[in-house]
């Protein structure tokens, strides 16, 4: 199994990725600009956020488009200490480059490092395997009306494939899933988990019993269990605190309206 120092590298492996600028080289204290390069793309295909911020509880990092860097370099460098980034008052100048607020684009980021308890009981818990699919499928169908679920599917397929889904059930009807996304960057060895209830069963205790078997199929694997979840989101934070997880960062997106495109995001 990762031993924690293992666990900081590879997390700060991945988002060095995601930021397109090497985490360990970001001062204490300080905070950093950085440019997207020409033509990049996110992994599902979209463009970046025109503004992605990552604080650290003694540093951040910027990544920005090329166009904006001056612009938002302006900004922060007015800045004393990262934690100015969380005012409301910077971040409505950032987003007055960009035309909106992050609303609903703040992020939790937490991992594990270590296998959480699972629940006593355990009987209405089972990992999926492929002869689920369909009903998984129904399952979409179900929590997300209308929305195409042919990426969600292929995701799901692989994490089924990987032994990284688990549901939960009442009366023999499902009514919670977790799994994993599809893999961001290094090959899936950051490990992003996603969990949703359905409507009716909430603060049950599914969340966090299928989290918690989820999280220690991943560490078995000897891959990062990664947990985000957005800021507002009291309950689904309170899952990932109770079951030992550990703040990495926030992150806070800046884009414009007509530029977002739909993407995988953890959904509880």
């Amino acid at each position: 199994m990762l031993t924690p120092p293992e666990i900081t590298v590879l997390l700060d492996r991945y988002y060095s990725e995601h930021m397109g600028y090497p985490i360990t080289e970001l001062p204490p204290g300080g905070i950093v600009v950085s440019a997207y390069s020409a033509e990049r793309r996110e992994p599902g295909g979209g463009l970046p956020p025109d503004v992605r911020l990552m604080l650290f509880d003694d540093r951040a990092l910027a990544a920005v488009r090329a166009d904006l860097k001056p612009a938002v370099e302006q900004i922060l460098t007015q800045l004393s200490v990262p934690a100015a980034l969380l005012t409301i008052g910077v971040q409505s100048r950032i987003a007055g480059l960009v035309d909106t607020l992050p609303r609903e684009n703040r992020q939790q980021v937490l991992y594990a490092d270590s296998t959480p308890r699972p629940p006593r009981d355990t009987h209405a818990f089972r990992r999926l395997r492929a002869a689920d699919l369909y009903a998984l499928w129904a399952w979409f169908r179900e929590v997300y009306p209308g929305k195409d679920s042919a990426g969600i599917m292929a995701s799901a397929e692989r994490s089924i494939g990987e032994g990284l889904a688990f549901a939960a059930y009442q009366a023999g009807r499902m009514v919670a899933l977790a799994r994993t996304l599809a893999p961001q960057y290094l090959n899936g060895m950051v490990e992003d988990i996603a969990v949703r209830t359905a409507e009716g069963f909430r603060r049950q205790g599914y969340a966090a019993a299928l989290v918690a078997f989820q999280t220690q199929a991943i560490l078995d694997l000897d891959r990062v269990p990664m947990y985000r979840c957005n800021w507002h989101n009291e309950a689904s934070l309170g899952v990932a605190l109770k079951l030992g997880f550990r703040r990495y960062a926030s992150l806070i997106s800046f884009m414009r309206a007509e530029s977002r495109l739909p993407v995988e995001t953890p959904e509880e």
